[in-house]
């Protein structure tokens, strides 16, 4: 494998996805509605890649779908009502709800999750803890349901769906916006309302942001281990508050802060600790 390409694929789409915040509080638009017009775009780039005849479909796929489409939809919901550093550091906990998941089906507990599962718990309650500031508690609860359904994402990535990559993709973002369509009010009315800025700030969200990000990460893939393309890719969660910070001026909370951290060392104690457990 050719690591440092694959570092470079890794870490590029890492940043591509963490200009959602931007864009999401950029667009002057509701939530719901980004949610399903980005997956529009999103699903429209790679809609080629899809093989009808060879998708399998099931109860799992069934499942995928709706897990990444909650994902998306409450991300951008979530984003919209707290700050974006809630948003994103709250769904970066999948990890450990998967790790919950794993344990309850097969009543094993691994002892070597300890620490992460710990310091993540601690992170969560910070962020519960954080003062109420007009709708930040709902947003900051919603994302964090986003990070059970990423877990989720995860889950039912992991089967055979028949088709995979790029045109996964464009199933589940389509599905995305089919489903997030019914509670889109006046989908025309808002549309023609969008500013030039708002129009560019959905292509961008969903052609760039979605799409773009998607292929740097399959392609990191192809040179770097999961375990280390998961390690990169925390960049995401990392400069999404940042380039929030510049260009919007919004500044992450005191608790979000200490949040963060407790949730970042315990998502990078669990992923060197399985990078370990993979190499023995």
């Amino acid at each position: 494998m050719d690591r440092k390409k694959g570092i470079i694929f890794a870490a590029v789409g890492a940043l591509i996805w963490s200009s959602g915040g931007v864009f999401i509080k950029l667009v002057d638009a509701p939530g719901i509605y980004i949610a399903a017009t980005r997956s529009l775009v999103a699903g429209l780039v790679f809609i080629p890649f899809i093989k009808p005849k060879k998708i399998k479909w099931s109860k799992n796929l069934l499942l995928l779908v709706l897990c990444y489409a909650y994902t998306l939809i409450g991300f951008v919901i979530s984003t919209k009502l707290t700050t974006a550093a809630n948003a994103i550091m709250l769904q970066y906990t999948a990890p450990i709800w998967l790790f919950i998941l794993y344990m309850a089906r097969h009543k094993k507990f691994d002892i070597r999750k300890t620490i992460p599962v710990v310091l993540v718990t601690l992170g969560i309650i910070v962020f519960l803890f954080e003062p109420k500031s007009g709708t930040n508690i709902i947003g900051n609860l919603m994302a964090l349901s986003t990070g059970i359904a990423f877990a989720g994402v995860a889950h039912f990535s992991a089967m055979d769906h028949g088709v995979s990559g790029p045109g996964l993709i464009s199933i589940l973002n389509l599905a995305t916006f089919f489903l997030a369509l019914p509670f889109v009010s006046d989908m025309a009315v808002t549309t023609a309302s969008l500013d030039i800025l708002g129009i560019l700030g959905i292509v961008f969200l969903g052609a760039f942001q979605i799409a773009v990000g998607y292929v740097f990460y399959i392609k990191s893939l192809k040179h770097i281990s999961p375990l280390d393309t998961s390690l990169i890719c925390l960049i995401e969660p990392l400069m999404n508050p940042i380039w929030v910070l510049i260009f919007i001026s919004e500044v992450p909370t005191v608790f979000a802060i200490i949040g963060s951290i407790f949730i970042l060392t315990g998502i990078i104690a669990n992923i060197l600790g399985a990078r370990r457990r993979a190499a023995a």
